[in-house]
């Protein structure tokens, strides 16, 4: 009897042991496994709608210039006054929820929904300006000399008839693209964490 008791005692025992060696290496080995795959997944997913989301807000800004260029095309012909192409400017400003800015070729500020255009220093310089009247469409991130933040800026040519006549230029803060960007990160995270948890329990 004693030994017929040591013999079951026994096999709990070995068991556990087996548990702890295979069945518990094969659990981690997928584990790792599992974090591996979901990190490299993750990873990608981020750069992709990362270059996604940038590449979206190029071509919807480049589409927002150039309807504010086309208002803004009314003002050369005439009669437009500049307090009806201010007022315009910030209609546009407030329904894309962007800054925008109509500038003359000469690099005059003659409308702007941020900040008074009569107190604003000549755009002539300003790089995106530079490259919209050379050519069909000008870009730049840089921090503004006029409300003192970052903002990307997208600017195309207002033209009449085909007679270059100034620079329609929309942007927004780099600080706003950064918070949405993070948002998408964080969604991802989050989704990527329930999924390799529930794989690593199954």
């Amino acid at each position: 009897e004693e030994d017929h008791y040591h013999s079951w005692r026994w096999i709990p025992v070995r068991g556990m042991k087996l548990l702890h060696t295979i069945q518990w290496r094969i659990a981690l080995a997928y584990t790792a496994l599992i974090v591996v795959s979901m990190g490299v997944v993750s990873l990608y997913l981020v750069n992709f709608v990362r270059n996604t989301y940038i590449s979206n807000l190029e071509e919807q800004l480049e589409q927002e210039a150039g309807l504010v260029s086309e208002a803004a095309a009314r003002y050369f012909r005439g009669p437009l006054d500049p307090a009806d192409l201010q007022m315009a400017s910030e209609r546009f400003g407030k329904l894309i929820q962007a800054r925008v800015t109509v500038i003359a070729w000469d690099g005059t500020v003659l409308a702007d929904n941020w900040e008074d255009p009569s107190t604003m220093e000549n755009h002539a310089g300003r790089p995106e300006v530079q490259e919209a009247l050379n050519s069909d469409l000008g870009r730049a991130t840089r921090v503004s000399a006029t409300v003192k933040q970052e903002l990307f800026y997208t600017a195309v040519p207002i033209q009449v008839d085909g007679t270059l006549m100034g620079v329609a230029r929309v942007a927004v803060p780099t600080s706003q693209i950064r918070a949405n960007v993070n948002r998408i990160i964080a969604t991802i995270a989050l989704s990527t964490l329930v999924v390799a948890f529930l794989s690593m329990g199954l």
